[in-house]
């Protein structure tokens, strides 16, 4: 089993624009589609099939067929995934016109800030969907045999195509906006779903019989000290990540210094993210040190691998700053930039931001991941995790309900889920709301070996016993898994919620090997879409080296990492 374990942490380093689309003819994306499918390199699988046989695989066969018809009745499989990608950048642009135009409109009627803004929220989500959709054909075109072999990026990259047109119509709809964007966005949706169930069908993903093995690393190259490092890093970022693991080597000067009384670079992160230089290649190290930073810092699509580290969850905080925004929006640190790790750092929200829906963390960054921080939110949201991958390990998460929430797929290891309790209790403490709407996405949350406790600093003894669940159905096929963790007596007996029956026979909820006593399993809801594992092989599929594949970007980092099972 590989375990990593951290050293000391007082050896750490040093202590849209949216994209311009024109639109594609369907016909002509084929002829380039059929063009250039040849890698002497990487030979295809020869899997041809019929027409009708591929759209069957969809939940939307008619858009199927007729987005797919110039291709032919009968191709390569690969060929078709292109095109189903390909019409859905065409139907995209045409959803990011729309929202252009029903913006204006919307300012020229001198309509609400509200809905204003979250018109912009739409227009910067479908720009990043586009984004996604063209990072897919790239992967894709430059080696076709990860078609089949390993899907994950591809997976990742079209379930937050989903996720993000979820966004953008739940942004409206708290807007209370009049427009129909939600009909604008139907075709980009079937035709994304489409897209992904093919390749779903077609490519080892993680729904398939777990491996018995743990995941390896992988292949690396090991320095004279025996660490192993994984190939794709440069010789400075493993330079950078040794220092990181030797004690009382050399230590590597960060790239900014955040201070608020004035000893570092910057005074404040904000202003040390803008000087980020946009042709940086590899990590790039922010210091921030001790100080309460009452800012929003948003870390942006163009801002990538950066490493940021504090002095302490208790000496370096973000709390952020209460502002009047969208769901979207409000929170004290909004990462998209892929590749963030954040460690030693205490994030929060303004105190009197905790009665609405402002999040500590917004995170959509791929290949991100958080340790020895501690995260607080507002009643109803500590994490908002919209899309992509993520690992939280060594972390205290603290929240009242939908603690964690959003589509993205989620490990959080060896971390404290402390369940708080408002003035004013709420009807249900829920620890996880995931929000996966199709079958085939690659999301979900897992918590694996984790404590959920009551805050034992709470004034009001006993008020949350039995009075958390561990999940809810938000979407028709939400998924969350509880393993090897400790449940204390704050869970209730059904251990999760019934949201009116909703999702009960397709949601996947499951737990393996939890211990304490809010863990008994024999009072648990009868829900077709509830099951307790007692197959160790079908609990790996859920560990970080399975699920959200974490080998690939946490190896060599100060990230400690289980990839498998704790027993």
């Amino acid at each position: 089993m590989v375990h990593f374990e951290e050293d000391n942490p007082d050896d750490l380093l040093g202590n849209m624009v949216v994209l311009g689309v024109s639109l594609i003819v369907i016909a002509a994306v084929v002829i380039g589609v059929v063009a250039g499918i040849d890698h002497d390199d990487a030979p295809l699988k020869p899997e041809k099939m019929t027409l009708d046989a591929i759209c069957d695989l969809t939940d939307y066969k008619e858009s199927c067929m007729a987005s797919l018809q110039p291709v032919g009745n009968y191709a390569q499989v690969i060929t078709y995934f292109r095109a189903a990608v390909n019409a859905t950048i065409s139907e995209m642009a045409l959803a990011m016109k729309k929202a252009k135009v029903d913006a204006d409109a919307v300012r020229d009627d001198h309509g609400s800030t509200e809905t204003t803004m979250a018109f912009e929220d739409c227009i910067e989500l479908i720009g990043l969907c586009i984004e996604e959709l063209q990072s897919v054909l790239t992967m894709v075109n430059a080696t076709p045999n990860l078609f089949f072999k390993d899907s994950g990026d591809a997976r990742s990259s079209l379930s937050a195509v989903l996720s993000y047109q979820r966004a953008c119509l739940e942004g409206l709809k708290e807007s209370r906006s009049t427009s129909d964007m939600d009909r604008g966005l139907q075709k980009p949706s079937e035709l994304a779903s489409n897209a992904l169930a093919i390749i779903y069908e077609h490519s080892e993903n993680d729904d398939l019989e777990a491996d018995h093995s743990i995941p390896n690393w992988g292949t690396g190259t090991t320095d004279n000290d025996g660490m192993i490092y994984p190939d794709r890093l440069s010789a400075a970022d493993r330079k950078l990540l040794h220092y990181s693991y030797k004690k009382g080597g050399q230590m590597m000067t960060p790239h900014a210094v955040v201070a608020k009384d004035g000893s570092g670079q910057y005074a404040s992160i904000a202003a040390a993210l803008n000087a980020y230089p946009i042709a940086h290649k590899g990590r790039y190290l922010i210091y921030v040190r001790s100080g309460v930073y009452e800012e929003n810092v948003i870390i942006s699509k163009n801002i990538t691998q950066i490493f940021m580290y504090g002095d302490g969850v208790n000496r370096t905080v973000i709390s952020g700053r209460d502002f009047n925004g969208t769901t979207y929006r409000r929170a004290s640190l909004s990462v998209i930039g892929n590749g963030f790790i954040c460690k030693d750092i205490g994030i929060k929200i303004p105190d009197k931001s905790r009665g609405n829906s402002m999040a500590a963390v917004k995170i959509q960054s791929d290949s991100a991941a958080f340790f020895h921080c501690r995260i607080n939110g507002s009643t109803t949201s500590s994490i908002s995790a919209l899309a992509h991958r993520q690992f939280f390990i060594d972390c205290e998460i603290y929240g009242v309900t939908n603690i964690i929430r959003g589509d993205a797929a989620v490990v959080i290891q060896r971390s404290k889920i402390i369940v708080t309790q408002e003035t004013v209790p709420v009807s249900a403490n829920i620890i996880a709301l995931q929000g996966r709407s199709d079958k085939r996405e690659s999301t979900g949350f897992v918590i694996h070996g984790c404590t959920i406790e009551p805050d034992k600093s709470s004034t009001v003894s006993g008020v949350l016993e039995n009075s958390a669940y561990l999940g809810m159905a938000v979407e028709k096929y939400s998924r969350t898994i509880v393993m090897e963790s400790s449940l204390e007596d704050i869970i209730h007996p059904d251990g999760w919620y019934n949201n009116n029956n909703y999702g009960i026979e397709t949601v996947t909820f499951a737990e393996y090997r939890n211990k304490g006593p809010g863990a008994g399993t024999s009072k648990r809801v009868k829900w077709p879409g509830y099951s307790v594992i007692n197959n160790r092989s079908d609990a790996l599929r859920y560990t970080a080296g399975r699920f959200i594949e974490a080998q690939n970007w946490l190896q060599g980092t100060q990230v400690p990492l289980q990839a498998g099972l704790f027993s």
